[in-house]
């Protein structure tokens, strides 16, 4: 066995084999020192002289060390970052190697952290296919990845004999010749530019798809998504290109609105996680149920915000008592600044029966009403907090504060996983899940109408003196002084309107709806020709 020679390139891979070598020979730290001399090669050789003259004494894990930070450029990185972004932009072979080549260089994240992290970089339609397979192990994910590639890449492209001319008009000649697009020559007999008249070869325009790879990787390196050039906010492609767009939820759409303000204007603030409230990221936010007032408020819990923020909504309706301050800008995820000039001092919000005082900075975010920054978790001291179960943890004024957040519901699945699912067998059966009152019927028509028995003695004899207004209605109403018809003119004849279908679902509700009526005499039979359409709006406990 050979000792490994070093000449400066890839030092994390000598390091390893170096350290495999000593290890199978047996040589102990101490004498690897003089030994590994003799192993490196120009240029590196010059490097090595001169360390042994200006380091006397030093150790063999130190020495590791310092030829790491001489010869590998990335010895200063984050590799665990690297790893996150890293995605595929050639071929699956060409992304498990550098997937690879990052993973010998880190040593703190399991197997579990790596395979959806390794998943997250395929290309699609890849990566959904990697995923439905769920597979086990690291190996495992690589060689699925692997054998789909391989199955892409051979599977025989369909070619008939037989083609059809499409019809191109007037807008499509004008569109297809400032599109960029590979130019068609015609081969034969004929090269001196003469045409026959009958048929004129056209560029032929392939519609371009952007995946989430892509656009990542795009998004990274601070390009527009369609086009090579740096993407500012308000920038618009030079090169008008022909795009595909689908149905499907998961291909994010990126936020070009905002309005930057001059540098020389305002102070810069960094509020650098205010991206996620669009709900686009994968990650679930910390979201509560508040209250500012008596006016119901949705509150995110955010550790990447400095500061405490209030949507100007809530402080108009309210009519909140606004203080000036000097103004500063709030730059978000996509570019785009917010900028802050008022401040609501002390303002009273509820969290979970818990009053809190609150410094909110009025800020037109997009997303929830009031964003609970690192200013106000400070305050708090210390807490314990639960990202994955949503809980806060904390002592307030010697007694325990627990917070939980609201936990999203299912996710709508996107026409592509659909189609993909679909594909995988002959038979399939789908439902609907609808969110459901456990308490709804259980509890006495009796019952029902009784009201609370915490409510004032004032108002509890209003309401029992009016408790007619509370029954259910069992005919129509009563006559009114004035005719609030429509008048039409005389021998009009009615509209006419094609009639609308309703989906099964939606054409049972409303017949369900007009026999409950007709039988609690709320309405009766007409013969108007006319008629009006019907609006079905779904309530929380899944009914009309």
């Amino acid at each position: 066995m050979k000792a490994p020679h070093f000449d400066g390139s890839d030092a994390a891979n000598w390091i390893s084999r170096v350290q495999y070598y000593f290890d199978h020979k047996m040589i102990p730290e101490a004498d690897r020192l003089h030994y590994v001399v003799m192993l490196f090669e120009p240029p590196a050789s010059e490097w090595i002289f001169n360390y042994r003259n200006n380091n006397g004494f030093v150790t063999w894990p130190e020495f590791l060390e310092d030829v790491r930070h001489r010869f590998d450029p990335q010895s200063f990185k984050n590799i665990t970052g690297l790893i996150a972004k890293l995605v595929q932009t050639t071929t699956v072979a060409d992304y498990q190697a550098t997937f690879e080549r990052y993973l010998n260089r880190v040593n703190n994240l399991t197997e579990e952290a790596l395979i959806p992290i390794f998943i997250q970089g395929l290309k699609q339609p890849i990566q959904e296919k990697v995923e439905l397979q769920h597979p086990g192990s690291l190996a495992e994910a690589m060689a699925l990845a692997l054998r789909l590639a391989a199955t892409q890449d051979d599977r025989p492209h369909q070619s008939s004999t037989f083609s059809r001319r499409q019809w191109s008009g007037k807008e499509n000649r004008f569109i297809a010749a400032a599109l960029p697009g590979p130019t068609a020559t015609t081969e034969g007999p004929n090269q001196t530019g003469e045409t026959s008249g009958r048929e004129v070869d056209r560029p032929r325009v392939q519609p371009i798809r952007v995946s989430n790879a892509e656009k990542s990787e795009r998004s990274r390196r601070g390009l527009c998504w369609h086009c090579p050039e740096k993407w500012v906010p308000g920038h618009s492609c030079k090169v008008k290109l022909l795009c595909y767009m689908d149905d499907d939820l998961e291909m994010a759409q990126k936020d070009d609105s905002g309005e930057c303000f001059p540098d020389d204007e305002v102070i810069t603030a960094d509020l650098s996680h205010l991206h996620a409230l669009d709900g686009k990221g994968s990650s679930k936010p910390f979201m509560v149920q508040g209250n500012v007032g008596r006016t119901a408020v949705q509150v995110l819990i955010d550790t990447g915000a400095t500061l405490d923020f209030l949507h100007p909504r809530i402080a108009e309706r309210l009519q909140l008592e606004l203080t000036p301050i000097r103004p500063f800008r709030v730059l978000v995820g996509n570019g785009a600044s917010l900028l802050c000039t008022h401040i609501s001092r002390g303002t009273k919000l509820t969290l979970q029966g818990t009053l809190f005082l609150v410094d909110l900075h009025i800020l037109a975010h997009h997303g929830p009403d009031v964003i609970l920054g690192m200013k106000w978790l400070e305050s708090l001291g210390k807490i314990s907090a639960d990202f994955v179960e949503k809980t806060l943890e904390f002592t307030m004024e010697g007694q325990a504060v627990f917070l939980r957040g609201m936990m999203p519901g299912p996710k709508q699945i996107s026409l592509h996983s659909l189609s993909v699912l679909t594909a995988q067998a002959a038979e399939h059966e789908f439902y609907e899940i609808v969110p459901f009152d456990c308490n709804m019927g259980l509890t006495d028509s009796s019952t029902s109408d009784e009201f609370p028995a915490d409510l004032p003695s004032e108002v509890l004899t209003v309401l029992q003196g009016y408790r007619s207004v509370f029954d259910q209605p069992s005919g129509l109403p009563p006559s009114r002084l004035f005719d609030h018809r429509i008048h039409l003119w005389p021998n009009t004849k009615p509209v006419n309107v094609r009639p609308y279908r309703y989906p099964y679902f939606q054409k049972a509700e409303i017949e369900r709806q007009v026999r409950d009526m007709l039988e609690q005499g709320i309405i009766r039979h007409s013969q108007s020709p006319f008629s009006s359409p019907v609006l079905l709006i779904r309530k929380k406990d899944g009914t009309f």
